[in-house]
């Protein structure tokens, strides 16, 4: 999924709406292949002549999946590749330990968000996930500077923290 992002970052391609349900897994030989789907509402950043979205919107309208966007999406900022990352950071998460990370924060979900209120993946997997815990405050924390750059960077961070 990190390669895919990446991919459509490098063409200047800004997805908009990754979630669980647009990413499918495709058999291939013995494996098995996460393909990226629906680029329904992407759009193309810094757009030169002859190039335009698919969804032309302007700053401050949200167009996505709520419980996957990131602080920045969510106020209605421009857009950035920062969010589909913020969102890939949200389905890891979940596909790691099962649960949203800002469900169980005792606060509504976009507040938690706002202010980087993450439920520390040990919560979910035991004391043996502090390394969890540590990516992903820093991946799902309110200072942006500390988040990955990168799907390329969360993808290493998340080895990283595998390894340990």
């Amino acid at each position: 999924m990190c390669a895919a992002v990446e991919a459509a970052h490098e063409r200047r391609l800004l997805h908009r709406d990754l979630k669980p349900e647009n990413v499918f897994l495709v058999r291939a030989g013995d494996g098995e292949t996460p393909k990226v789907l629906d680029f329904g509402v992407a759009k193309a950043l810094d757009a030169g002549e002859g190039m335009a979205s698919q969804v032309d919107t302007g700053t401050g309208q949200l167009v996505g999946t709520l419980a996957y966007m990131s602080p920045e999406q969510l106020q209605g900022g421009p857009p950035e590749p920062a969010w589909d990352v913020w969102a890939l950071t949200v389905i890891a998460y979940e596909m790691l330990t099962g649960a949203h990370p800002f469900s169980g924060t005792g606060r509504p979900a976009h507040a938690a968000v706002l202010a980087g209120a993450c439920t520390p993946p040990s919560r979910h997997l035991g004391d043996d996930a502090r390394a969890w815990d540590a990516l992903f405050a820093q991946a799902l924390g309110p200072d942006p500077a500390q988040r990955p750059a990168s799907s390329r960077e969360l993808l290493a961070r998340f080895e990283a923290a595998a390894a340990r």
